[in-house]
């Protein structure tokens, strides 16, 4: 009980290792299921770019056209001008979904996984990614304009898969051992970029689809069924106790959590800029190297087996002793480095190669968005987990709908053949590098809270509560406030 606002003392609690964790807590079973999940989804990585400028182009010019036939100094204008067209319907489609739908939806969802449990809301995307699959399968049958592709794209983005599945995580482990394991997330996303892509360059684009909808239906029933739910029967149905939780509206609530402490609205300033570069880079890297470069369907499946390997070896090797050895706001500052580098690498490459090995090298930049993550979830208490990383996707989310229509605009302006500026394809990346250098410097302000380090949790150091968790025995909104006091009044490191 606390006494005159201060609490009892506690039992320190001992660190397990994360994989024993993971193992007693069934939650193991949730990598599986994301690795097969987007191997399923990747299925179509290596067609759908060519599928999009090919149609996009043959609508343009009135006859059909096949833009991979030709060489990128004597393709036919519509098929330069598809490329910025298709990034211009992929960015409109970004924004819709983010600031329009995601910014309301991904922190009502994790409210909702708050109440009722994480499963729901982790089959639902998976459920609802059927829908732009299809649209895909009917254009390889009765050619359905691939437009539709990014009108069922918008209608299906309320639901974030990754944002319940980082609260899932949050809910079975300890905080020392949440960065490894949202690393270890990325790291599957990552294996599943490797072997996809690969698997699917040798399918063929119609049995690729089918493939794909037969695999992602299966994980679906999986995660309900399989699945165990990491949310205790006692907390489903009952609203959380943090003042934050008790806001009327999801979005004001999400601003409230997101500004609580400086160290909050640093990591939601970091979350967004790279959000913003990350989204408006991923919207036209590829039409950018099929336009300057000339790549083919297997450049693309390669292009993505070095994303894939790239993260695996950051995500599944490097990121836990990085942290261990170098501590947070050095990974983070590290991670941002290599995306600055990879930037004005791609602006100026001149191969196939060239470009290829700045992609690799900006795999490093990955450890950005679990260190964030896992900063967020151990300074938020055990009940609005799903709260604190919908508001923190959805803050993303927002930055992430404004940076593909300014990315496509830039790319636009110095690509169409009716623009009066220089040819010079390369520009977004330029302003993607300054963005990145404004998250640096908004990182190296950034306050470092407690943490043990997962070297000593392996090592089965004491660790008491984390000055970010609650401690459960207070009472009273007094002892609540204390407990959630801005980040500079907490011992620092």
């Amino acid at each position: 009980m606390a006494v005159n606002g201060m609490a009892s003392a506690q039992p320190p609690m001992l660190a397990k290792g994360m994989w024993k964790e993971l193992w007693e807590s069934r939650a193991w079973r949730l990598f599986p299921l994301i690795l097969l999940y987007v191997i399923a989804l990747t299925f179509l990585v290596p067609h759908l770019p060519t599928l999009l400028t090919n149609d996009f182009a043959s609508r343009r010019a009135g006859r059909q056209l096949h833009c991979e036939d030709y060489v990128v100094a004597e393709a036919p204008t519509a098929c330069r001008d598809a490329h910025s067209e298709v990034v211009a319907w992929s960015s409109g489609a970004s924004f819709l979904s983010n600031t329009v739908i995601s910014l309301f939806m991904i922190p009502m969802v994790g409210h909702w996984s708050d109440l009722y449990g994480r499963r729901p809301f982790m089959a639902a995307p998976q459920l609802a990614s059927l829908g732009s699959l299809g649209v895909v399968l009917l254009h390889l049958r009765i050619g359905l304009p691939l437009y539709w592709y990014y009108v069922v794209q918008v209608c299906m983005s309320g639901f974030s898969a990754l944002a319940v599945n980082l609260a899932f995580l949050a809910d079975t482990l300890s905080p020392v051992n949440r960065p490894p394991a949202f690393g270890l997330v990325l790291a599957v996303f990552s294996a599943a970029v490797i072997l996809g892509p690969t698997l699917g360059s040798h399918l063929g684009a119609d049995l690729a689809v089918k493939a794909a909808m037969v695999v992602v239906l299966l994980c679906s029933i999986s995660t309900l069924t399989l699945l165990p739910e990491s949310l205790p029967k006692e907390a489903r149905g009952r609203p959380p106790t943090s003042p934050h939780a008790r806001q009327p509206l999801p979005a004001w609530r999400a601003v409230t959590i997101l500004t609580r402490s400086r160290l909050f609205i640093t990591l939601t300033l970091c979350m967004m800029l790279m959000g913003m570069t990350a989204e408006g880079i991923q919207d036209l890297l590829v039409q950018y190297l099929q336009l300057k470069l000339g790549f083919g369907v297997q450049d693309q499946a390669h292009l993505f087996v070095v994303l894939g390997v790239g993260g695996l070896l950051v995500q599944g090797l490097l990121l836990r002793p990085l942290l261990s050895l170098a501590g947070d706001k050095s990974v983070l500052m590290l991670g941002l480095t290599a995306s600055l580098v990879q930037q004005l690498a791609l602006a100026v490459a001149g191969t196939k190669t060239q470009a290829l090995a700045a992609v690799g090298l900006g795999a490093i930049g990955s450890v950005t968005f679990p260190v964030i993550s896992s900063l967020k979830a151990n300074n938020a208490r055990r009940d609005e987990q799903g709260a604190v990383q919908g508001a923190l996707m959805g803050a993303r989310a927002v930055a992430s709908g404004f940076g593909p229509i300014v990315f496509s605009l830039l790319f636009a302006a110095f690509t169409r053949s009716d623009s009066p500026l220089p040819y010079f394809p390369g520009a977004p990346f330029l302003l993607a590098a300054a963005l990145t250098l404004g998250a640096a410097g908004a990182a190296l302000s950034m306050p470092i809270p407690w943490m043990v380090t997962a070297a000593k949790a392996e090592e089965g150091v004491a660790m008491p509560d984390p000055p970010g968790e609650v401690i459960w025995d207070r009472e009273g909104p007094e002892d609540l406030e204390h407990a959630m006091l801005p980040v500079e009044a907490r011992p620092l490191l």
